[in-house]
């Protein structure tokens, strides 16, 4: 079966050796007897967050300017998703939801605001957070009860976030605010928020159902300041109001990771059954021996097998 990487020859090569870096590092610290362990603990794989950094693997097509991985395609932060979550998806969505949103901050952040809060996350010192979701409008942010005022070089933010990815081991991160409520959504504007600000708390979420690895949590902002400096984008000129219009773009871009998330769970579910009709024995052979279970597997890895392996 053709690789798809062969459709793009511009990549093919230094895509397929990142592939193999990637399944190397996967199977070398990955497996599952890790992977119920933090889980049953809730916590985040620091230690595997910290080597992926190392490699590169947290940011891959993000510039080595600030800390990533320097590829020249968006398809090395899809190669290395599919493998990281084939090999062990517990540990591999830990890890590439590390990152999660700091891309936005690369798409539209000042050229300071990357240099100063990219690289630690990419290097796999820091996680990130962006804290869109409220409680009374959940992922609907046409207009938003948290509300940032202007005040001289100030913003004055009140309101609350939930369910927010990494808000419980983040420093910081991006929080999407009204600074013109009259106007919903055309008057919402990204904020760099700190964690260890004045006025924000955070409250860790606990006994989800699954993906115990990543951490969620509650952001309670109580009257904190926030630089103008702070805007995403850089002051009032750039960065104000276009909050709710970059967050949609972002969206669009990283919809592409969270399939391919479902890919990588998808060949590891694949992988498990193929796994198993090889060792299991009925009637005096493999159960791959059997054409029904031939049919199907084939039928699998044709349906699951884009990116070619």
């Amino acid at each position: 079966m053709t690789d798809i990487l062969d459709l793009f020859p511009q990549y093919t090569e230094e895509l397929k050796l990142l592939r193999k870096t990637t399944r190397e590092f996967a199977q070398r610290n990955f497996s599952p007897e890790l992977a119920r362990e933090y889980e049953k603990k809730e916590e985040f794989p620091w230690d595997l967050y910290k080597k992926a950094g190392e490699l590169g693997l947290l940011a891959p097509s993000i510039p080595t300017d600030y800390g990533g991985g320097g590829f020249s395609t968006y398809l090395a932060d899809i190669v290395v998703t599919e493998e990281l979550v084939r090999a062990e998806p517990t540990l591999g969505l830990a890890i590439m939801a590390g990152p999660f949103t700091s891309h936005m901050l690369y798409f539209f952040g000042t050229e300071e605001q990357r240099k100063k809060y990219l690289p630690p996350i990419y290097k796999g010192e820091n996680t990130f957070f962006g804290a869109y979701t409220e409680p009374e409008h959940g992922t609907d942010i046409t207009q938003l009860n948290t509300v940032a005022e202007k005040k001289g070089d100030k913003y004055i933010i009140k309101g609350m976030k939930t369910f927010i990815t990494n808000a419980p081991t983040a420093k910081y991160g991006l929080l999407l605010a009204q600074t013109e409520p009259e106007k919903r959504h055309r008057g919402q504007t990204l904020f760099i928020i700190h964690t260890d600000w004045p006025g924000v708390t955070i409250r860790r979420l606990t006994g989800k159902m699954g993906q115990r690895t990543i951490p969620v949590g509650e952001i309670y902002l109580d009257n904190v300041e926030v630089p103008a400096e702070n805007v995403l984008g850089g002051g009032e000129d750039k960065g104000r109001n276009q909050g709710f219009y970059w967050t949609l773009a972002y969206f669009n871009v990283s919809r592409i990771g969270v399939a391919t998330l479902g890919l990588g769970i998808a060949l590891a579910a694949f992988d498990k059954a193929l796994e198993y009709s090889q060792k299991r024995t009925q009637f005096g052979q493999q159960l791959v021996n059997f054409e029904i279970i031939q049919e199907k597997l084939a039928g699998w890895l044709c349906t699951l097998r884009p990116l070619g392996h």
